[in-house]
């Protein structure tokens, strides 16, 4: 896939996809389950959020492309750091002490 390329939605696409969400929520209607209204105002957010990411993606792409190719590697790096400590605390958080003194992982246990 070149840099200018993209995935094309048909209109089809889209209706094939709004079926399936019908068809959802047609069975939660049957079934009593009362989704029906999180489930239309999910698909409406979901389709309002996904347009806007795009319309932003394509500014930023299109406006500095070279700019994004030096600041995506730093953002992975960040990221990439800011999750091994996190990683990190939660062990240290998982070990406990017995009454003997030696480390034990999980929840403390008594003999």
């Amino acid at each position: 896939m070149d840099a200018n390329s993209y995935i094309h939605i048909s209109n089809i696409d889209l209706l094939i996809a709004l079926l399936f969400i019908a068809i959802s929520g047609a069975i939660s209607r049957w079934q009593k389950l009362e989704l029906e209204r999180d489930m239309a105002v999910g698909t409406i957010r979901a389709f309002a959020q996904l347009l806007a990411v795009g319309f932003v993606l394509q500014q930023l792409f299109d406006a500095a492309p070279l700019v994004l190719g030096c600041a995506c590697p730093c953002h992975y790096d960040y990221s990439g750091s800011t999750q091994r400590s996190k990683a990190s605390d939660r062990r240290q958080a998982r070990i406990v002490h017995s009454d003997d003194g030696r480390h034990r992982n999980g929840e403390h246990q008594l003999p």
